[in-house]
């Protein structure tokens, strides 16, 4: 059950500052949706989650950029500020990496499939990237920056994009890949009636506890999240408040930190599109939930990035026409978002780890990266990260 109290009406950030610079960055990207007439509940689909991530590992921070047509992925030593191109070689990446890193500390990279590419490869390293070990899906990863995970043992749930979603799992690296659920079988299941599963979207296992997967609900009111134990299936998304009890939710980003799960969620209402973080116990069984980040009531910002760092905070990069974007976080401690100094324009994905906060901006031939001088409230140019086709 979700805290009532933790979604207080009209609540707001304690500090005046990160309040104002927020206000005027989403003002700024409302400029050109205000105008328009409002979307009625439904009548819009909600948008598909952004593919950009980053995962922290203990020999390395990771994190993907597109740069034109494909995608990168970089590399930072955890004891090192600098950037490098780490992206395993011989495989198009067209359609995307998904990440995904396990509590021994390996890495997995999942290549979403192209139009020349049906099936997903995997590629796995536990040493920093310094060698890859090769597999393969019985199929094609679906969109999402949480579609792969990884668990203690080498264990793996992955989401296939086959009928709506089928999640496959193994019990150890080279182990076969078994059916869990499809989106049809989890919408059969009594407990999935209140979401109306219309798709699966995302994946995780937990260092402890049952796997999760994350549903695309086509009736309103619902986080839809549930919880697998001996193949049966219960509900273990976050309750609503009333007042939301009409509006379409989707999860954008679920995930596990030590202090237990963090989702990020997309609701639209009749009042406009909102983003709300939601921090649950480990068992899923408790939430408590943010205010609303509102987005406005015409066509809202396109949702760049949605991160969750180690520490449980949530965060979202916003852009819309024009270059203008917008960076806001919300912690578990405040239940509010605060307003960050947005990166430059050109940025289209950002890294969070800790205090630590990178941007990314792809140019001809190589990638800017910008660091935020949270002191000073802006950002630097840290480097520029050579492409090997320059």
């Amino acid at each position: 059950m979700s805290d009532p109290r933790a979604f207080p009406r009209g609540r707001r950030p304690r500090s005046s500052a990160g309040r104002a610079a927020l206000a005027c960055a989403l003002s700024a990207l409302a400029l050109s949706s205000c105008a328009q007439r409002a979307t009625p509940v439904g009548a819009a689909p909600l948008p598909s989650p952004p593919l950009a991530v980053t995962v922290a590992t203990p020999e390395a921070t990771w994190t993907t950029v597109k740069v034109g047509a494909y995608w990168e992925l970089l590399r930072r030593p955890r004891k090192g500020s600098t950037w490098s191109l780490a992206t395993p070689p011989g495989v198009d990446d067209g359609g995307g990496l998904v990440l995904a890193g396990a509590p021994d500390g390996s890495l997995t990279v999942g290549f979403r499939p192209t139009d020349l590419l049906r099936f997903s490869p995997l590629e796995a390293t536990g040493d920093g990237g310094r060698t890859w070990s090769q597999g393969l899906l019985p199929g094609g990863l679906a969109n999402g920056a949480d579609t792969l995970s990884s668990g203690p043992g080498g264990r793996a749930w992955a989401l296939l994009q086959e009928g709506g979603g089928e999640v496959v799992a193994r019990s150890s690296p080279g182990s076969p890949w078994r059916r869990v659920v499809s989106a049809g079988s989890l919408r059969s299941e009594p407990v999935a009636s209140p979401c109306g599963v219309e798709a699966i979207s995302s994946v995780l296992l937990p260092p402890s506890g049952s796997g999760l997967v994350a549903a695309v609900c086509d009736r309103p009111g619902t986080a839809g999240i549930f919880a697998e134990a001996a193949g049966a299936w219960r509900a273990a998304g976050p309750q609503l408040p009333p007042v939301l009890r009409t509006a379409m939710v989707r999860v954008v980003r679920v995930t596990a930190t030590g202090g237990g799960l963090v989702a990020l969620l997309l609701v639209r209402s009749a009042a406009g599109a909102s983003i709300i973080a939601a921090w649950g116990s480990s068992g899923a069984t408790d939430w408590r939930l943010s205010a609303p980040l509102p987005l406005g009531t015409g066509t809202p910002p396109r949702l760049l990035e949605a991160a969750i760092d180690p520490q449980g905070a949530g965060y979202v990069l916003l852009g819309a026409a024009g270059h203008r974007l917008a960076l806001a976080r919300a912690t578990r401690a405040s239940a509010t978002w605060q307003g960050i100094p947005p990166p430059p324009g050109s940025v289209t994905s950002v890294a969070i780890d800790g205090e630590r906060i990178d941007a990314f901006q792809p140019r001809r031939g190589s990638i800017l990266d910008w660091r935020l001088d949270a002191a000073a409230g802006v950002w630097r140019e840290a480097a520029s990260i050579r492409m090997p086709f320059s």
